[in-house]
């Protein structure tokens, strides 16, 4: 099973791309996922016939991973600014717009960002 990002390293991102201050980050596309839905395909996967191959599972929702990140810190009272750009490393590797979607067919998971931010214990 190959699976996208899952919401629940937002805050690693955020951290990873700046301590203080502005945020630099890239603008390529993402899909993440939130780890329910993980959890539920791999219970599926357990009690399937074998594929054989590989499944690719991600979020039913892809948005850049700029604009991602500016709505996770606005929603967890973060005030550091995210600056997208294309050229800005991810983790040390610079991206393509499509490098961190699921390749052709994915299943689907089924809770998006409101859901899964709603669902978290404030902290």
């Amino acid at each position: 099973m190959h699976s996208t990002q899952f919401y629940e390293f937002l805050s690693g991102i955020a951290k990873s791309a700046g301590a203080e201050g502005a945020i630099t980050l890239s603008t390529a596309c993402i899909q993440p996922i939130a780890s329910p839905d993980v959890a539920a395909v791999m219970a599926d996967i357990a009690l399937a016939a074998q594929l054989n191959g590989t499944l690719e599972i991600a979020s039913p929702e892809k948005v850049r991973m700029s604009d991602l990140l500016t709505q996770y810190l606005c929603d967890v009272g973060d005030a550091r600014a995210v600056i997208g750009t294309p050229e800005a490393p991810y983790f040390g590797a610079r991206l393509n717009d499509d490098t961190l979607l699921p390749r052709g067919t994915a299943r689907l998971g089924t809770i998006g960002y409101a859901d899964w931010l709603a669902s978290q214990t404030p902290r």
